[in-house]
Order: C-alpha cells, then structure tokens, then sequence
C-alpha cells in the first residue's frame, strides 16, 4: 500500500470515528487503515486568530465528537491513548476535555492515559478543563494529581489559566488542591498580576483570601496595584490597597 492510500484510509478512518460509524471503522481497519496516523483538522486551535490547523488520530477524533462506542472499539484494536504530537498535536484526553465530556475523559483516565501529556503548544489536560471544561471536569482530573507548576507556551500554569476567563469557583479547586497561588509567568506575572490587569474582581478577591502577595512585582517591577490602576479598574486598586495596608500593619 503506498503512502498516499494509507493517509487516504486514515483519513476514513477518523471520519468514521468522528461519526460513531462502527461498521465503517470495523471495514477500514480489516484493509489496513492506519490506526495512529493523524488527519489534518482546520482551526483546531481557535485561540488563535486566525485558527491554526492541527492533526489529530482516529481516536482523538472520537473523542472530540463523543463517540465514546467509537473510542472503545479503537482501543480494541490498539489505538494509542497517548500518541506522541507527531501523531496527534492534542491527546484523545485533550479532546475528551475540549468537548466537556466526563464520561469518555473518565474512561480515558481509567485506562492510563497521561494526565500531564502536553499537546503541540504545551497545554496539558488540566489547562485544557480549566479554561474549557466544566467544574466536575476539573475536579475529575484533579482527582489524578497532575502537574500544578506545568508552564505552556506562553509561559502560563494552570492557575493562570482559571484567571484570565475569570473562573473563581474552579480557583478556589486549583488553590485547595495546591497549586501556588504566586506562581511567576515567563513574564514574572503572578495570578494577581493577570486578575488585576483583568478587572476580575471576584478572582482578586480570592486570591487575597488565600494569601497571595500583594506586593509582588513582575519583570516591569510592577505590583499588582500598578497594573490595575495602569487598567483603570478603580475598585480592584481600592482592594489591593486596602490588602496591602493590612499586612503593612500586622
């Protein structure tokens, strides 16, 4: 078979997994469909603007549309749960997240898949729930341990992640967990830092109430203070002020 029949099979081969269709995927693996080659997918990644492309296996495919018959039926048959990103650029577990859908990420979990695999651009599945999934996603794969200090490509840990879409209730999971409520991005922003730049007022407040420094100063030499009246968020500065006249005091 050459190269070009093998990508066309395993180009069917995620189609019908992305379908559910288990007649189709059953008749492209008996001819040899390759059960690990990843597909080119359009706008895989619409953080970006414009969307980039990724590629993603049959089974990260089946994940992506819930087609949790599917994904069993694959596994069967060998597929990877952690294909390397020259495979696939997000896991079949990233996918399972972006789509919030806990019954196959629970399923995933349970057979070992890797709960810190990072995808193309260093976003690992706990990043994936926190900024896309629902609140029960990230308790479930808070329940695996993962890697709390893990940075993405842009320099950002989980924690960060719960911040900039302004998401105090899955916080306040990260910080009860353990996660470092002053952990320093690339840029020496600490989650107060990004709250504050982000006039999040609930999220400021939690992390006050959990201690985090409110002094502390980015690569800019920049307090948290500074960036939320460099931002004009009035309210947020009068809370970092009084925090910080509190603890001048004690």
């Amino acid at each position: 078979m050459s190269a070009k029949e093998k990508r066309k099979l395993s180009e069917k081969l995620y189609s019908a997994a992305c379908a559910g269709d288990l007649d189709h995927i059953r008749l492209l693996l008996h001819i040899g469909a390759p059960i690990d080659s990843g597909t080119v997918v359009e706008g895989l990644y619409e953080g970006f603007k414009p969307a980039k492309s990724g590629h993603l296996t049959p089974l990260a495919g089946a994940a992506s549309h819930g087609q949790m018959d599917a994904a069993e039926l694959l596994i069967m048959h060998g597929a990877s749960l952690n294909p390397g990103i020259s495979q696939s650029s997000s896991s079949p577990l990233h996918q399972a997240i972006r789509a919030n859908d806990l019954e196959v990420a629970r399923f995933f979990l349970e057979l070992g898949a890797d709960v810190n695999g990072i995808n193309r651009y260093k976003t690992s599945p706990l990043m994936a729930a926190v900024k896309y999934a629902s609140v029960e996603m990230v308790k479930l794969i808070l329940q695996y341990r993962p890697y709390q200090s893990q940075m993405s490509f842009i320099g950002a840990a989980a924690i960060h992640w719960a911040v900039w879409p302004d998401r105090p209730e899955i916080l306040e999971l990260l910080l009860e967990s353990g996660a470092d409520k002053d952990h320093a991005m690339i840029n020496g922003s600490t989650p107060l830092h990004c709250a504050a730049t982000g006039g999040h007022l609930a999220t400021t407040a939690m992390l006050l109430k959990y201690g985090a420094d409110v002094n502390k100063r980015n690569d800019d030499w920049q307090t948290p203070l500074h960036v939320a009246e460099e931002a004009g968020h009035a309210e947020i500065a009068k809370l970092l002020q009084e925090a910080a006249g509190r603890r001048a005091a004690v």
